[in-house]
């Protein structure tokens, strides 16, 4: 069974502390729902699990049948959606998809980015490029960024922004179908029509 366990996490900046030694043990199949008032940390935490942050306090391990994960397998196999994630604007989804497989060093499969960007209902617009879509647009084709790897981890911040009810429905659709006991989702929201996405709360203050 996949874990994420935080020992003691922290995280400040400068002398702001945002992170407050937070422990807990996520399991596979769990969707951890993180909600907080802003500046609580909501996003940070985030950040620090995909490896953009390091924390200044304790830490953070991944646990695979037992066996701890160095930070090359979670880079790997972490999916992650955030607001500040920016897509090349003047390639297409299927050039961004293209260029960043070849990044991660995905083995290639093909027809894979299509069908992806088909499912996060792009399909129509895979030659088009993603600084001429709609926010909503762009935001399916960050959630196909972070599908691509077939992620173990996903990490999902504010995953509704900009989506209309169709796309949101994709989401709560993706994050539900996306549970087994070999993956964990995290999702930090603030949004009451996704509260429901998690099978567990985590309150910052």
């Amino acid at each position: 069974m996949l874990e994420i366990h935080l020992d003691d996490l922290s995280r400040s900046f400068g002398e702001r502390r945002v992170l407050r030694g937070i422990t807990a043990v996520i399991r596979g199949g769990e969707r951890l729902l993180v909600r907080g008032p802003n500046g609580s940390g909501k996003t940070t935490l985030l950040k620090v699990l995909a490896g953009l942050l390091g924390p200044t306090g304790g830490g953070f391990r991944v646990l695979d049948a037992g066996e701890a994960r160095d930070d090359a397998w979670r880079r790997r196999w972490t999916g992650y959606v955030s607001p500040d994630l920016v897509l090349y604007d003047e390639f297409s989804p299927l050039e961004n998809l293209d260029f960043f497989s070849r990044v991660r060093a995905l083995a290639p499969e093909a027809g894979r980015d299509r069908d992806l960007l088909g499912r996060v209902g792009l399909g129509d617009r895979v030659h088009q490029p993603v600084g001429t879509l709609s926010t909503g647009l762009r935001q399916r084709a960050k959630l196909a960024f972070a599908l691509q790897g077939r992620p173990r981890i996903l990490l999902l911040d504010e995953p509704g922004a900009n989506l209309d009810q169709p796309g949101r429905t994709f989401v709560a659709d993706t994050v539900t179908s996306f549970s087994s006991p070999e993956t964990i989702v995290v999702v930090a929201t603030n949004d009451p029509a996704e509260f429901g996405l998690g099978t567990r709360t985590l309150e910052l203050a």
